[in-house]
């Protein structure tokens, strides 16, 4: 089980949701949606509050994902 929030613009319509896949109320992943389908999304894998992988849909399928390499230290 996940804890996730959804947003909705004025005429109803999902257009993010937002998830702590750790269910630790720290969102880590965010799920951006046109027309109910899902177009990107945005996920911050290693949990350092920056976002390392990015996906995007067509017609709601992947068609694209990149992803940051990690930060090495000085």
């Amino acid at each position: 089980m996940l804890d996730a929030w959804a947003y909705y613009d004025s005429r109803s319509a999902l257009t993010r949701i937002e998830v702590s896949t750790a269910r630790n109320d720290t969102v880590n992943r965010w799920e951006y949606y046109k027309n109910a389908a899902l177009v990107r999304l945005e996920e911050d894998t290693p949990g350092n509050g920056t976002v390392d992988r990015w996906s995007t849909y067509v017609g709601g399928v992947l068609a694209e994902t990149r992803t940051e390499p990690p930060v090495s230290g000085p």
